[in-house]
This record gives structure tokens, C-alpha cells and sequence, in this order.
């Protein structure tokens, strides 16, 4: 079992991170007992013992309680700590600080404890003991400098604490309470006169006391110039230069820049350094922006340049308001929001209670969308009240105030009452917790997932949630199953009494072998019905301790469970996790038997951007891209750090596919994002980079770009197996060290869009050997667009972007930047637009959008372009019927011929297999059952002189009616994926446009016909494949992986 902790239980049995505890709350593997202590027992709601493995009290440890309140106390001599006070029921999280023993400071693994009413509850630890370390700091003559000390884990998220010391007079500092562990920590020192420095710490002996002398140099100081994106200089504002290690969430104020935009970076040392500048957004908050990532400030060219991607002072506006409540106000205020779709600025502005007249920024110019926010507010503006100001199209700087008018209703809650289901009698104490379905308005704020406590004679809660929407509550009592009651609209029904009948609990028995098949004792094994979490995305996930319990001589019984079905999920730290979907859970069914695998082992080299080993990164391994908040946690598979040589290994990782990520991966330099089909016992070798390279030259107008983020990545700039980034020099020059084979993509940042890439070209890497891909050149220019109704004026709401087409999807990225307006008269106009295959969408002008596809050509650019908006007036019903006849909501999309006008269809809530849609202008249109460009055709229609149409059709039925496709994973040896082009060579479907093939993210997508494909892939540095696949109906798996080995 793990060494970090052991826990002992009366009452409640808990579990997370780093320690264990069976399902009666004893260790199963406890070897020290508790000696009981002489003396008076203590009295409190909480309270317990602290000890090391040897029996040794913990004495310098700080206890709290994090839940709805916030309680904190500390342990005797004894190892002793009590919470005396009257503490509220319900789920808390306990944090152990100590300086001598390891005790628990990462939020997210802080254990949970559920605290009954009317009860005593015994929490017992057994901490292991801390390592310390002892540093010196001083400057080069040997003199002591007073500094600021930080350590945090290689390992750790971003969710850790990162704890700020000082040296003393003396420069001498001791830093315990550190874990011992395989990974190092980082130990970050910075002072006003030096240049900051830092060493890697590991630590694996409390016995041991490592001490680090770290030397200081006063560094060098760097002049540079910075512009923002309208091209004027950021003046007054702050610029700091921090190294690329620096990962602490400490960050000093900077030097300001001056009035034509020079500044100063003091005491710069050898190394990569990120240098951002801090934008102030009033009422105290402010935001920042990189100007230079991961740059030798050193080795550049002084002054160094940087650009922006964001407005200048001098551009900067402000949005005034005035407020007028109905009523009271809120107690505590509420914020104001808002987004301009355009530029993609946000605002957010806290506005206190007896404010009435608000004045919000510096902010962009632009149209925004405003929003009054609080769970306990209505917007009376938002009901279209007649000479109420529109909030969702509000021109920044306005010329009036912004006039909002406010309600106070009380923050959203749900209420209902729990009863036994035989007997009808209420269940006096239980637990229960709220999950949300939907946010109807508002911000799209997180449900907590943590558990109440009830106790009520009459079985009744009440409970307030965290703003309008959709819930449902789940309860649990002793004895019972657990049961979730209907979903609730806050809304519609915001004083519905929710009746929730419970029944008797299903016990549901199993037993945990090793491969060998001897059982595995002290497992973890939870069920979904009780573990799941309490947003959309985690609903079914595992994200949640609750019910899980150990194995004993690998047997298990979980309770609580209601009959029907269930996941189920085993974890031990010696064995890849197990999880298995779909779980009878009745009386009848027999023990569930869960044979565990060493799984597979992942291991590698990692590289920076110069293709030199990089040791300390940080790797992540997920089972999805792209995850955050509870998401993220969910689908976490491990991570590990690199050694001295860059080189790391990491085991017991699942068969599936699995995404690596470092933990700057999105500010990152070099790869960034790699992706493995892992299979069980096998070794995969993931390299991150590499010696070999991919170099070329960039020019656009003539010019070098210069100092601009590059990306190689897939056919989605944020999605996909792989990214890396690179920046070009002064003179446009730029290397890829180490690009993986395959058919990647070349991006370019768009200047002035952070994180915003624009697709150069698509990029064939062989397996080895270098690349050159020579001079690149583009023609840049601006694109204005003047959209004109045929009937009326331009609406305040309408909405004009430009990015890429893609021959399968109506959606896509920006492909150029598009500037703020103000007026709806105004143009749309886009900088930095380069040839190539891009759409314009128009939407806001009806119910209807508009598609403009531009050829691959120069004649756009640095040219006027008129957009013509059709007027409808028909209205078309549009009944959907299956083979039987009876409803059908398969509803996708209505589009013109000519593919320019498009209407997404939606099935009337009254009436199943019912769709309507108003505002249709006249024309031949036709019906696809999905939302991709060449989606299966069901009908057609024609719209005439204004006239509203009704038509029914039949959506097709039989499985070889309906196209077919498959997933085509092509992966190399290591079952590395290597995205390639897959030719179809099936002589009957030579030439024929029905099986269309695309790149998606793991997979190559082959869609048509249903039935036999013959495939071929020839890539270079790979023996030729030609295989034989099938098109299967959708909504089945279909899954193939292509192997491909290397060319002798």
C-alpha cells in the first residue's frame, strides 16, 4: 500500500489521494494501533489523533475544516486536535499542515469527511515524516542576501500551494514539511538586486537534511520596445521578465513602460524568459498579455521587440451605467459582464449595492454583450420591456449611459421531501446533493459535489443551488438505495416540493484477482451511481470518493446502490485501473469477478525547443484532450517527471488512447502535446522532440516575420494527436527541432490574437531525415466586408466572421483579425487576411445564416466586398416520420441549393417530429439529417413568392439505407499516431464522391457508402499499406488500426 498516509475512522468512512481506509474505516493493512491516552476523552464534534508510522505524536500540526464554514485548530503534545465548536452538518474537507510530517495542502486531495447532526466523530492520521531542506543564499563576493524562497513539486498541479519564504539576515533558510518522493521540487529565489536563480531539490530520506547554496548574480538589464495591436505603445503600463521555470503564481510588479513604448527589464540572467505585460481593468483586477515567450533576452538584439495582442491605452473606453432597482438591492451587489463576439474582449466589473451610476474600464472599443450577474437577479431588460436599453448589443464608448433595471428574487433553490417508499413514513436523517443539468441563464457557474445533511422529522430539505437551471437531487440514507428525483426547472417551478421515495439498498458483491488470479487486497472500488459529479460532463464520470471501500482478501461489498445498472471502477496503486460500464446491480446477480492488468508502460526523451534533453518537465497523461476543472480531474491517468537526461517512464497506464501533455502546454515551446494508442503490456516509446529538423523561412509582403509563435499540429489548430510551437527570429528563420512524422499543418499566431493560428500550409514529415521547407511567402491584407439587406436596415445584431472553410463542417477557426465597431452601419473589416480557402458567416440578420466561400485566390485581399442579405417572409413546417410513421426528431439542417443560406432545425418541444422555422427567403432548399456539409440528403423543398410551406418526409430506416463509415487509427510501431493520407483504391469506387475521407484528431474518418473500401497508405519512411475496411451504419463501433512499419 501507499506509504503517504493511513487513516483510521469512527462514523465516516473517507478517501482520497495518498492515503486509504477500508469500508468500516480501518486500514486494511495497518500495522500500528492507536494506544488509547489517559486522561478526560475529548469532546467535540470532530476531533482524533495524529501520529507517524514509529507511534510518534504529531505535535506542530495545523487542522481545518473547509466547507461551508471554516474551522481550524491544532494538535498537543499528544498528537491531539478537537473542534470544540458547534459545526453546521454536512461534507467538509480536512487540511493538515505541519512542518515535521507530510500532511495534506492540495486542495484537490484534501480528504472528505461527512459530519452527521447530533454525533461524535473520531478522525484518526497517520502521517509519514517530512523531509527538510536548508538553503544559503548569497552573491558572488560571498555576501548573505535577504531573499524570497518559493517551493513547489515538479510534480504538483496548479492547484498547489506554492508557500513564500524568506532568507534571514544571515541568507539562511529551512524549509520542511516536504514530501519524500521520486519527483524534485523546484526552489525559486528572487531579489530586488539580483537576478532570480534556482535549484532542483530531491528529497527522499527524512532522515537527511539536503542543504543547496545558491549564488546570485546581479544579471544584466535589457532595453526593449513593445506595441499593441493598433500599433501605438502600451505606456504606463507594467512589463516584467520572469524565466520560463518560473511557476509559482507569485508574480512581482514589473517596470513601467514608458511613453513611446520602451522599457527596462532589470537583473536578466542567462535562460528562457516570458515576458507579459499587465493590463489594468479597473475596480482593482487586471490581466496579462506575453510580448515574448520563452526567449535568450540575453542573446537577442537589444532593443528587444514585442508585440501585443491587445488595444492600447490610448484606445481604451469606458461603459458608464445607471441602475435602477425594483425593489431592494442586493445585499452584496452583483457583476456586470460582457463580451464583444468581434474582437473576443471581456469585461467584468463588480458593482456594489448602493451604486447607482457605474463607470466600467478602460475597456476595447467594440459591441458588446451585457450582463447583469447573480443567481439572485432578474434583468428586467432582458424580457424586451419596451424603452428598456437592448443589452445585447451595446456600442463601448457610449454616448448615454447604459440604463439597467434590476430585481432582487432571492438566490434559485430546490425543496422536497424524502419517505420510505413502503411505508410512506419520512426518513428523518440522510444525505443528499443537488447536480446540474442545465444553466437556463446567467453564468454557467459550478454546482459544488459535495454532500448535505438533512435531518428533518418530516423528511423535508430545502437547499439553495447556484443559479437558475435544471437539477436533480440524489439522497442516501442508511440502509437505502441510493435515489435521484425527477429534474427540476428553477424557473418554470421554483417552488416545486420534489418527492423522493426510497427503497432498500442493493448490495453489490465482487472479488479483485491479480492476473495470477490471487486476490488483490486493498483495492478501491467505487460504483458511478455514487461517484459521480454534479455538472453535466462529470454526471457519469468517476470525479467523487463517495461510497467507495477496500477489498479484503480482494472481496468487496458496496452498498447503497439501487437496482439496475451501474459502472464500476477499481484502482490499486500496483495495477492499472479497471473499469467496467454497465453493471447489473439486482439481488440475483452473481459477485462481480475484476481480474486487474499491469497495464501498459509509457516512456520516452523530451526535448526543448533546440533539441537539447530536458530534464524536470512535467508530463500529464490523459484519456481526452483539452480537459478542465472536475473534466479534467476525471479523465487523469497519471504523470511523471523527467530525469537529468530529459528521459521518463511511466507504468500501469490503460489499453486506450492516451494524450501526453506538458504542464505549459499551451504556452509551451517545442512539442507539447503528443498521443499513444497504448495497449496492455506493451512498451511504447513517445519521444517529445529530437535532434532532427524542420527548418524554413517566412516572409509575408515581402517582409520578415519576425518574432512570431509557429505551430505544427493537426487539421484543428487546438485539437488533435500532436502540437508543437516554435517562434520565429528577426529575419523570419525558424527551426522545429524533432517533428514527429506525418501529415501535419503549418500555423501561424495571428498578430494580435492570443492563441488565435491561421493555416499556412499542410506539411508531409518523413520518418527521419531533415526537412527544409525553404522560403514561405504570403500576401497579407485587409479584407472589408459591406453587408446589404434586401429589405430594411442593418440590424445591431448582426455579425460577419471570417475563417476557414472546411469541406465537412459549418464551423471553423478565424483565419484573420477583425476589427471593433461601433455602429451598425459600419463595414466589417479583417486584417491580416492571407489567399486561401475561406468562408465568410453571416448570422443576426434573421433566422437564417449566410455562407460565402472565397476561392484560394488574391483578388480579395486589400479589396471592398459587398454581402448581399436575402428577405424571407414564409414560414416552412417540416413534419418528420419514421418507416412506421411515427415521429421522427432526426432534425439536421434546411440549405439553400447553392449551400449559402442555412437554417438549423430544431424539434418543437410541443410536438415530437415537428419543426418550423419563419423568415425563409424564396428558394429551392434541401434536408440533411445532420449538421456536416455532405450529411445524408431527406427531402427538398421549394419556397415561392413568400408563401409557407408544410411538407412531411421520412427519414430512412434500414441499416443499408443509411451512409456507413469507419475509424482508421494509423499508428507507427509504438502505436504512436502518424496522422497520413489514406487513398481509396477500390476499383468500383474510383472517382466516386460518396466515401469522403478527413482527419480527426486520433482517427482518419472514412464516410459513404456502406461496405467494403480497399485503402492504401504510402507514406514516406513507411512500408506501403493496402488493406481492406468496411463502412459500417452509423451509431455502431467501428474501429481499425493501421500499423505501420518502418522501411528496411
Amino acid at each position: 500500500m501507499s506509504s503517504a498516509l493511513i487513516v483510521r475512522t469512527l462514523c465516516v468512512s473517507i478517501l482520497s489521494i495518498g492515503y486509504l481506509c477500508s469500508a468500516n474505516g480501518q486500514d486494511a493493512n495497518a500495522k500500528n494501533e492507536l494506544e488509547p491516552l489517559k486522561g478526560a476523552p475529548l469532546k467535540g464534534a470532530l476531533f482524533g489523533r495524529l501520529i507517524d508510522k514509529e507511534g510518534e505524536p504529531v505535535t506542530d500540526a495545523e487542522i481545518s475544516l473547509q466547507g461551508d464554514s471554516y474551522f481550524r485548530t491544532i494538535s498537543d503534545e499528544h498528537g491531539r486536535y478537537v473542534f470544540e465548536e458547534k459545526i453546521t452538518p454536512g461534507e467538509y474537507r480536512i487540511r493538515i499542515q505541519s512542518k515535521g510530517w507530510v500532511g495534506f495542502t492540495n486542495y484537490r486531495e484534501l480528504p472528505r469527511i461527512t459530519l452527521e447532526p447530533d454525533k461524535q466523530h473520531q478522525q484518526d492520521f497517520t502521517l509519514p515524516r517530512a523531509c527538510k531542506i536548508e538553503i544559503l543564499v548569497h552573491d558572488k563576493d560571498g555576501n548573505p542576501i535577504r531573499a524570497a524562497v518559493y517551493c513547489k513539486s515538479t510534480d504538483g498541479d496548479d492547484f498547489s500551494n506554492t508557500d513564500r519564504h524568506t532568507t534571514d539576515k544571515e541568507g539562511k533558510l529551512t524549509i520542511g514539511g516536504l514530501k519524500p518522493q521520486h519527483a524534485k521540487y523546484l526552489i525559486g529565489v528572487r531579489s530586488e538586486s539580483h537576478a532570480p536563480d534556482h535549484v532542483y531539490a530531491e528529497v527522499t530520506d527524512p532522515d537527511k537534511v539536503s542543504a543547496f547554496e545558491i549564488t546570485l548574480e546581479p544579471g544584466v538589464s535589457i532595453k526593449g520596445n513593445a506595441v499593441c495591436s493598433d500599433g501605438l505603445p502600451p505606456a504606463g503600463w507594467n512589463v516584467l521578465a520572469l524565466p520560463t521555470w518560473w511557476n509559482f503564481g507569485s508574480y512581482p510588479r514589473g517596470t513601467e513602460i514608458g511613453e513611446d513604448g520602451s522599457f527596462v527589464l532589470p537583473h536578466i540572467g542567462p535562460g528562457e524568459y516570458n515576458v507579459s505585460v499587465s493590463i489594468p481593468l479597473g475596480d482593482g483586477m487586471s490581466t496579462s498579455r506575453n510580448i515574448l515567450t520563452a526567449e535568450k533576452l540575453t542573446e537577442m538584439q537589444q532593443p528587444v521587440q514585442g508585440k501585443m495582442d491587445y488595444p492600447s491605452p490610448k484606445s481604451m473606453n469606458y461603459l458608464t451605467c445607471q441602475i435602477r432597482w425594483i425593489g431592494k438591492p442586493l445585499e452584496r451587489g452583483f457583476s456586470i459582464s460582457g463580451y464583444c463576439a468581434q474582437t473576443q474582449h471581456h469585461i467584468s466589473h463588480h458593482v456594489g449595492p448602493n451604486e447607482k451610476e457605474v463607470r466600467i474600464g478602460p475597456i476595447p472599443k467594440g459591441i458588446y454583450r451585457i450582463r447583469p450577474e447573480s443567481p439572485e437577479l432578474e434583468v428586467m431588460n432582458l424580457r424586451k420591456i419596451k424603452n428598456l436599453d437592448d443589452l445585447d448589443d451595446v456600442a463601448i464608448p457610449n454616448e448615454e449611459p447604459l440604463q439597467l433595471v434590476l430585481r432582487a428574487r432571492g438566490k434559485p433553490h430546490v425543496q422536497g421531501i424524502v419517505t420510505d417508499e413502503a411505508t410512506g413514513k419520512p426518513i428523518s436523517v440522510y444525505q443528499f446533493r443537488v447536480a446540474k443539468h442545465q444553466t437556463l441563464s446567467g453564468p454557467n457557474y459550478v454546482q459544488d459535489d459535495a454532500w448535505k445533511v438533512a435531518k428533518s422529522a418530516a423528511g423535508e430539505f430545502e437547499t439553495e443551488v447556484i443559479g437558475p437551471g435544471i437539477y436533480s437531487v440524489s439522497v442516501l440514507a442508511e440502509g437505502y438505495a441510493i435515489a435521484t428525483s425527477e429534474m427540476v426547472n428553477t424557473d418554470e417551478a421554483p417552488d416545486e416540493m420534489i418527492s423522493i421515495k426510497l427503497k432498500p439498498e442493493v448490495p453489490f458483491h465482487g472479488v479483485v484477482l491479480d492476473p495470477d488470479g490471487n486476490p488483490v487486497d486493498g483495492a478501491t472500488v467505487r460504483a458511478s451511481q455514487l461517484a459521480g459529479g454534479a455538472m453535466p460532463r462529470t454526471l457519469g464520470r468517476f470525479v467523487t470518493d463517495k461510497g467507495a471501500v477496500k477489498t479484503v482478501d480482494g472481496k468487496f461489498t458496496l452498498h447503497n446502490l439501487a437496482a439496475g445498472w451501474t459502472s464500476i471502477r477499481v484502482e490499486h496503486p500496483e495495477f492499472v485501473f479497471a473499469e467496467l460500464p454497465q453493471q447489473v446491480v439486482s439481488l440475483e446477480a452473481k459477485p462481480l469477478t475484476v481480474t486487474l492488468s499491469k497495464g501498459a508502460t509509457i516512456h520516452g526523451q523530451v526535448f526543448d525547443a533546440d533539441g537539447n534533453p530536458q530534464p524536470n518537465e512535467t508530463l500529464q497523461f490523459y484519456d481526452d484532450y483539452a480537459y478542465g476543472g472536475g473534466d479534467r480531474e476525471a479523465g487523469f491517468f497519471g504523470k511523471t517527471t523527467t530525469d537529468d537526461q530529459g528521459r521518463y517512464r511511466i507504468d500501469r497506464m490503460p489499453s486506450a488512447p492516451v494524450y501526453i501533455s506538458r504542464k505549459d502546454e499551451w504556452q509551451g515551446i517545442g512539442v507539447v502535446r503528443h498521443a499513444v494508442t497504448a495497449q496492455d503490456g506493451m512498451d511504447h516509446e513517445v519521444n517529445f522532440g529530437g535532434k532532427r529538423r524542420m527548418r524554413g523561412r517566412y516572409l509575408v509582403n515581402g517582409e520578415p516575420l519576425a518574432n512570431t509563435r509557429l505551430q505544427i499540429g493537426g487539421h484543428d489548430s487546438t485539437f488533435g494527436a500532436m502540437k508543437m510551437y516554435v517562434s520565429t527570429d528577426d529575419q523570419g528563420n525558424f527551426t522545429f527541432h524533432g517533428p514527429p512524422p506525418g501529415q501535419w499543418v503549418l500555423y501561424r499566431e495571428l498578430d494580435g490574437q492570443r492563441s488565435e493560428w491561421a493555416k499556412v500550409r499542410e506539411v508531409d514529415i518523413p520518418r527521419s531525415g531533415d526537412v527544409d521547407l525553404g522560403l514561405i511567402e504570403h500576401k497579407l491584407g485587409t479584407l472589408t466586408v459591406r453587408p446589404r439587406m434586401e429589405q430594411g436596415e442593418l440590424p445591431e445584431g448582426l455579425y460577419v466572421k471570417l475563417r476557414a472553410y472546411s469541406d465537412d463542417h459549418y464551423f471553423g477557426r478565424d483565419a484573420a483579425v477583425a476589427l471593433p465597431r461601433t455602429q451598425p452601419h459600419e463595414p466589417f473589416v479583417f486584417e491580416q487576411v492571407a489567399p486561401g480557402d475561406l468562408e465568410l458567416v453571416c448570422s443576426g440578420a434573421g433566422t437564417f445564416s449566410i455562407q460565402h466561400r472565397l476561392l484560394p485566390t488574391d483578388d480579395f485581399v486589400n479589396t471592398t466586398l459587398p454581402l448581399e442579405i436575402p428577405h424571407g417572409e414564409a414560414t416552412v413546417t417540416i413534419r418528420m416520420r419514421d418507416a412506421d410513421g411515427e415521429p421522427s426528431n432526426e432534425f439536421g439542417m434546411m440549405l439553400s441549393e447553392d449551400s449559402r443560406i442555412l437554417f438549423y432545425l430544431q424539434e418543437d418541444k410541443q410536438e415530437p417530429g415537428l419543426a418550423q422555422v419563419n423568415g425563409v427567403p424564396d428558394g429551392n432548399y434541401v434536408l440533411r439529417s445532420g449538421n456536416m456539409r455532405h450529411s445524408t440528403i431527406i427531402g427538398r423543398l421549394e419556397v415561392a413568392g413568400g408563401k409557407d410551406v408544410e411538407v412531411q418526409f421520412t427519414v430512412p430506416s434500414r441499416d443499408n439505407e443509411r451512409p456507413g463509415f469507419v475509424n482508421v487509427n494509423v499508428v507507427d510501431q509504438n502505436r504512436v499516431v502518424v496522422p497520413v493520407a489514406i487513398e481509396i483504391i477500390s476499383p468500383d469506387l474510383e472517382n466516386d464522391e460518396s466515401i469522403r475521407f478527413r482527419p480527426f484528431h486520433l482517427y482518419s474518418y472514412l464516410y459513404g457508402k456502406q461496405g467494403d473500401v480497399r485503402i492504401k497508405i504510402d507514406h514516406p519512411g513507411y512500408e506501403p499499406v493496402e488493406q481492406t475496411v468496411t463502412l459500417k451504419p452509423t451509431g455502431t463501433e467501428n474501429d481499425v488500426t493501421v500499423v505501420l512499419n518502418p522501411k528496411s
